[in-house]
């Protein structure tokens, strides 16, 4: 399923001109570099000598050296340097560049298969219209990666329903954030918005005088395991993966801001970043984590209701991917 699927695994934003960034991606190492002419580009990040990584991060750089044996490729993944070539006479140099990888940006989303044949434009075309946000103007404030002690698809769940507000987050997001929520579905991809309390003082405002932004929280599920979470000051990708084995989940959270914040601005924003990192860490996961325990006990089944349409639709699009029909 990840080996055969496009990724959506960051911002475009986050990547500039002459810069790199380092991903991991269902466990494959991927580089991302972008030239000074703007020309994208991705590999995987493995030295084609013995395997290590050949830049780590992300920064600023056009030429990236392996630090086991200091062989070294350009931006566009080409081998050009190595010590002790004559030892490997008979090889050719043309063969050892960086192995490349299908890569896209759309919507200023950067999209990236991990097979050569994997097809990523196109992959957000029935979501595009949807995704109306200026990802391109956005900047990073705080990115963290985490496991979780839980299987991937069930740290995935815990992101698209609201029936739980009131009693997960009862002391945390319940007293301001509503857990009823409207729902679109774009053949693979969803979205759901949940409003804030203040959203019923429009109640008794003219239509006219509304706000031009929705108050409250939309998030996206990306096909086939990002978490797009977006409001009206930031926007939260978080990106989910098998860990290493059925029991663990990789998680990367990354925390960025609709526009360049002053100093005063930042340091509260760094405090709204801190209060969804600890909300989805110190109750969502943990949910996710007693619910992976359940499982291991025996109890090996979903029961799914009515009210959470979204997570028997992520599930249903999952198996039709791995060839599992409906019963």
């Amino acid at each position: 399923l990840l080996a055969r699927s496009p990724h959506v695994i960051g911002y475009a934003c986050e990547i500039k001109r002459g810069h790199y960034l380092t991903r991991s991606v269902a466990s494959v190492p991927v580089l991302l570099v972008r030239d000074n002419k703007n020309v994208l580009r991705a590999f995987i990040n493995a030295c084609a000598h013995r395997g290590a990584c050949v830049a780590h991060g992300e920064g600023k750089a056009q030429r990236f050296k392996c630090s086991y044996h200091a062989w070294c490729y350009d931006e566009k993944g080409n081998l050009i340097a190595r010590p002790g070539a004559e030892h490997f006479e008979g090889i050719d140099e043309a063969t050892l560049g960086l192995k490349p990888l299908p890569v896209v940006e759309e919507k200023g989303l950067v999209v990236v298969g991990l097979q050569a044949d994997v097809k990523v434009a196109g992959h957000l075309d029935s979501v595009a219209p949807a995704l109306a946000y200026p990802y391109e103007e956005y900047e990073h404030l705080q990115t963290w990666n985490f496991s979780v002690d839980a299987n991937w698809k069930l740290v995935i769940d815990v992101n698209f329903e609201g029936y739980h507000f009131p009693f997960l987050h009862k002391n945390s997001l319940h007293p301001f954030a509503m857990g009823n929520a409207s729902f679109d579905l774009f053949e693979p991809h969803a979205r759901w918005a949940f409003p804030l309390r203040s959203i019923e003082r429009l109640r008794d405002l003219p239509e006219d005088q509304w706000p031009d932004c929705f108050e409250g929280t939309v998030v996206y599920f990306l096909f086939p395991s990002c978490v797009l979470v977006q409001g009206s000051t930031a926007s939260q990708m978080i990106r989910i993966y098998p860990g290493a084995h059925p029991g663990q989940a990789q998680v990367q959270f990354s925390y960025m801001l609709t526009e360049p914040p002053t100093e005063e601005e930042r340091a509260a924003h760094l405090e709204g970043a801190k209060f969804a990192n600890d909300l989805l860490r110190g109750e969502d996961f943990i949910a996710a984590a007693e619910c992976q325990q359940g499982f291991e006990a025996g109890r090996d089944s979903l029961v799914l209701g009515s009210n959470e349409p979204l997570v028997q639709h992520i599930h249903r699009v999952w198996d039709e991917a791995i060839g599992i029909n409906e019963s």
